[in-house]
């Protein structure tokens, strides 16, 4: 398991006034904390306050390390300040570390190096790891060993950026790209004004919050609860499987509606269908239901099969399509259609 599958919250100040609220960001269900450690280095102590209340708290402590941030405050390479981010990680939070890359790193002549740094050191610590992205994944991290071995956290800033008006699109073409596993990193804050989580995805874990100093918590404490983390109950829908693609020995199983239903819950989760081609359902398990259920899977702690069974079904009933309330999402994954299509098979 790594710290990455619960919901994160980031620390942007020590100083923000925010930093007595630790219990309360673990009673709105967030499981670990993130800090600002390429502007604030906590070798300093500028964080001790921060990091003693979250480890009472029961909460893990991971330090957020924008590379190119770092490089200019310590006079290093990007590469260096790879190393100066994994070094930091694992002499003081057991080897969890956030990077983060944008296009001032991802667009410079160096990105290679500083992609090899990153795989390195993932490598010889054996790291928990993420890597923070701009929502539009840049061409350089398509098909390497960073894409497709870190958890990608998808910066979602909807007030500036609008691709990240369109949270499946960004999923899907991050898993194009090669990618396992992709989270969302949330703004709560975009060109200096607060949103309120209509414009984002539901708050569903995985994902990443920034930040808890721009929320504000302390002016309206009660905006915890409106950026609370929900586990989102089952809803009442019939189990019509076991399914199994071709990859396995008793697969593909029959064409079915129940297979068209997990294709557009998928499909709204952002785990199935192309960034840009039309959305054409059928009724084939196919591979890429396969590929699409295992991202499920990955995200949700079951065995990444590919296959439908009990533990898939559990996750579907609770999973929520990702597409913002402000931008037409409904909510849970499974819409009506794909309801009805389950519930025809069950009574077929």
């Amino acid at each position: 398991m790594s710290v990455f599958d619960g919901a994160g919250m980031y620390f942007r100040n020590p100083r923000g006034g925010v930093e007595d609220t630790i219990a309360q960001i673990g009673d709105d269900g967030y499981t670990y904390v993130i800090l600002n450690c390429q502007d604030f280095d906590p070798r300093s102590g500028v964080w001790d306050k921060i990091e003693s209340q979250a480890r009472a708290a029961g909460l893990p402590v991971v330090p957020f390390c924008r590379i190119y941030v770092i490089a200019e405050n310590q006079g290093l390479s990007n590469a260096d300040a790879v190393h100066w981010a994994t070094k930091l990680a694992v002499d003081r939070y057991s080897g969890r570390v956030l990077y983060d890359l944008e296009s001032a790193e991802l667009d410079a002549p160096d990105v290679g190096e500083t992609l090899d740094a990153i795989e390195a050191d993932v490598k010889q610590y054996h790291l928990d790891a993420s890597l923070s992205t701009e929502p539009r994944v840049k061409d350089v991290l398509r098909d390497t060993w960073v894409i497709q071995n870190l958890i990608m956290e998808c910066q979602l800033y909807p007030q500036s950026s609008s691709t990240s008006q369109d949270p499946r699109w960004c999923r899907a073409l991050f898993y194009e790209y090669g990618a396992k596993r992709v989270r969302f990193l949330i703004g709560t804050k975009d060109n200096n004004i607060y949103i309120d989580p209509s414009w984002l995805p539901p708050l569903q874990k995985p994902f990443t919050t920034w930040s808890a100093d721009d929320v504000p918590y302390v002016p309206a404490p009660a905006r915890y609860d409106e950026w609370a983390a929900d586990d989102f109950g089952p809803i009442d829908v019939p189990y019509t499987g076991p399914l199994y693609g071709p990859s396995h020995r008793k697969g593909p199983s029959k064409p079915s509606g129940s297979i068209k239903a997990l294709k557009i819950a998928l499909y709204e989760a952002g785990y199935f269908g192309s960034a840009n081609n039309p959305f054409k359902p059928d009724y084939a398990f196919n591979r890429a239901l396969e590929e699409g259920l295992r991202r499920l899977q990955r995200d949700r702690g079951i065995d990444p099969t590919g296959q439908y069974g009990k533990g898939s079904y559990e996750a579907l009933r609770r999973l929520q399509g990702v597409t913002p309330v402000k931008y037409g999402g409904e909510g849970y994954a499974l819409t009506q259609e794909a309801r009805t299509l389950l519930i025809a098979d069950a009574h077929a």
